[in-house]
């Protein structure tokens, strides 16, 4: 076995065992504090596709002294979904 395998493995392991602890989280919230924001745009680097738009930049909108971790992070799951569901619809109108 190659060093950066076991590098790997341990990789996988750390964030699967994160994702598992964020998850777990955003599920023991009240879904009323978190159901209106915050919401975040994923733009870190600019928008690529499906829009070209160099300056695009990342932001959180509708945050508030109420806005904890897991509302934090399940807004970043929704803000690459909804991308991710904008350039799906863009590749099925081609």
């Amino acid at each position: 076995m190659f060093n950066n395998e076991v590098t790997l493995d341990e990789m996988n392991e750390l964030a699967a065992t994160a994702l598992t602890r964020i998850v777990g989280g955003i599920e023991k919230t009240d879904s009323a504090k978190i159901s209106h924001g915050p919401f975040y745009l994923p733009h870190l680097s600019g928008e690529r596709s499906p829009f070209m738009d160099a300056n695009a930049r990342a932001s959180f909108i509708g945050l508030g002294p109420e806005t904890d971790r897991a509302a934090l992070c399940l807004a970043v799951f929704e803000g690459v979904a909804f991308g991710v569901r904008s350039l799906k619809e863009h590749l099925e109108e081609r």
